[in-house]
């Protein structure tokens, strides 16, 4: 189902079934969406876009590990901040928020969250260089203390009881 806002930004959906749905909004070739509210329209955070944003910066990496039949399970998640004045969306599909993974990293699944949201299960894609991946998701603006997040899961081979991590932040 689609629909187009009025001048102040209002819509109406109708929403088939009772199952969950997400409403989804395109500015300036940037996604955003949110999960459809059970009683109407809900409001949907919107920001100008551009493909560099000054203002971008990485708060965290961390790493989750659990070691388990001679393999190592990783999730790895990057918390991002967005300060821009005026606030403004970083998106470029062409090349989104890339992060480097172990070479013998066999990946399990990515998901990404925006500030308001819910984590999102999100494809990576190969970008360029080998172990290189990018996710085509939006850098939101910070809401609060709130950030954008992006998390992949992954294994190692872990025969040895040890592992060298090599984070390579860009």
């Amino acid at each position: 189902d689609s629909t187009k806002t009025d001048s102040s930004g209002h819509y109406t959906l109708n929403k088939p079934g009772n199952g969950p749905m997400l409403v989804r909004v395109t500015h300036q070739g940037s996604p955003y969406f949110i999960a459809a509210p059970e009683n109407g329209p809900g409001d949907i955070p919107v920001y100008d876009a551009a493909p560099n944003v000054r203002g971008i910066s990485i708060e965290a990496l961390v790493y989750e590990c659990e070691a388990q039949n001679g393999q190592l399970q990783v999730l790895e998640r990057y918390l991002v901040h967005n300060t821009s004045s005026p606030p403004t969306t970083q998106y470029n599909p062409a090349h989104g928020f890339e992060v480097v993974l172990p070479p013998d990293a066999v990946i399990e699944g990515s998901q990404a969250k925006r500030p308001t949201g819910m984590f999102t299960s999100t494809p990576i894609k190969p970008a360029g260089q080998k172990n290189h991946y990018a996710f085509d998701f939006p850098i939101q603006p910070d809401e609060a203390e709130k950030d954008t997040e992006f998390q992949i899961t992954y294994h190692v081979p872990y025969s040895s009881g040890s592992y060298t991590f090599k984070p390579q932040l860009l």
